[in-house]
């Protein structure tokens, strides 16, 4: 596996999760469960990025939010000749959609393993809101004891200041710090304080996340995303035709054209002369392309697919399986796909039977969601032998 991809996935207190434990990981992921068991809350986690900086992983929360129609921005107040008079940051906290409590710790821990050994990285989000946390910070600045650099990984909290403050420390004994596993001389653990929307305000651009959602794919994205995949390498294309083909069998060409200036992915099919819009062909054709593109753009990384199998005839779900999991593969790519279908179960299972396929059977995993008697969400994690025969023994490993 690529060194960001992970063997191991812990959470606590973040949605519906008191704590979710992810053991034995493979590259090819499918994710079970009821409606309202957790899945996409788990794709969402798994956003979570193992840089040491802090607002990189708040830009990931606001930017799940605004995918969940939740947007809370700063309100920008304009002179008349539209320069900016001043910013109202949001009184209101984004954190509080994201964790379940905010009286409790929030964990992430992610395990990778590569040729150098295992690695290990944590967050913890600890809330303080005690005001004298940041008089105490004022005092430490004022003496020049603290220069907002943050190097811990795992830190201290604290909501200051009506909750527009954040305040990050880590000079905690629980502290663990970057890359302890591999580096003799403990990094120098400084502190940091910033507003909670600075990251919003500082001109940054929220980030693309791994994450693929269910909402319709909006085919005017379509055709920058092509040319970031490499529009012009002959190699590049030839392959993009190939993997289209489980879709589309008739498919001969792919390019970007213009109607009315506005520019579309165009596909050439067998017996036509003219280029015609992928729009055309559908939500499912939309989709598959879209993923494939979305996977080469997370080469080397890992890659979160919401009810992967949506739009998708259930008759070509194992080529679509088969097709996703071979450029996952070529790309180095990690996939964690959520689905309630058995079919798509199914069709996971088929596609990793069919013999050029056999090498990836011992990289995939089938995660089920479920409540224990406590009302807990955990999961049971299936390899691929044993996924096989529990589908063939009717037994439900849906989460029910």
């Amino acid at each position: 596996m690529n060194a960001q991809h992970i063997n191991y996935f812990k959470v606590s207190n973040f949605k519906k999760f008191d704590m979710l434990e992810l053991d034995n990981i493979g590259q090819f992921n499918l994710i079970v469960g009821d409606n309202n068991m957790g899945k996409s809350s788990l794709l969402e986690a798994l956003c979570i990025d193992t840089s040491p900086f802090t607002y990189e992983n708040l830009m990931i929360f606001s930017k799940i939010l605004e995918l969940r129609g939740i947007s809370i921005q700063p309100q920008v107040i304009y002179n008349a000749d539209r320069t900016i008079s001043r910013i109202n940051n949001p009184k209101e906290n984004f954190l509080v959609y994201l964790f379940k409590s905010l009286g409790e710790n929030t964990e992430f821990v992610t395990k990778i393993k590569d040729d150098l050994g295992d690695f290990e990285y944590k967050y913890t989000f600890k809330y303080n809101n005690d005001p004298s946390i940041w008089q105490n910070y004022l005092e430490r600045r004022n003496n020049n004891e603290s220069n907002f650099l943050l190097y811990a990984q795992n830190y201290n909290q604290g909501l200051i200041e009506i909750g527009r403050y954040l305040f990050f420390d880590g000079n905690s004994e629980e502290s663990q710090y970057a890359f302890e596993k591999t580096v003799n001389q403990q990094p120098q653990i400084k502190t940091e304080v910033w507003e909670l929307y600075q990251h919003l305000n500082s001109g940054r651009k929220l980030p693309d996340l791994p994450f693929v959602s269910t909402k319709p794919v909006n085919p005017i994205e379509l055709p920058d995303y092509y040319a970031d995949y490499g529009q012009n390498r002959i190699s590049l294309k030839q392959q993009m035709l190939n993997n289209l083909k489980f879709i589309l069998p008739g498919v001969v060409d792919i390019e970007i054209g213009k109607i009315e200036e506005q520019e579309h992915l165009m596909v050439g099919i067998q017996g036509e002369d003219v280029l015609i819009p992928i729009s055309n062909f559908g939500e499912g054709v939309l989709r598959s392309i879209y993923l494939l593109l979305q996977i080469s753009k997370n080469k080397g990384k890992r890659l979160m697919i919401d009810e992967v199998d949506t739009g998708i005839h259930h008759t070509r779900l194992k080529n679509f399986m088969k097709t996703l999991m071979q450029v996952a593969h070529a790309y180095e790519v990690q996939l964690f796909m959520t689905t309630h279908s058995l079919e798509c179960q199914q069709a996971f299972v088929e596609a990793l039977e069919i013999p050029e396929m056999a090498s990836f059977q011992s990289k995939s995993r089938n995660i089920s969601l479920f409540e224990n008697p406590d009302k807990e969400v955990r999961a049971q994690i299936f390899s691929f032998e044993s996924m096989k025969y529990a589908l063939e023994i009717g037994f439900e490993t849906r989460g029910n």
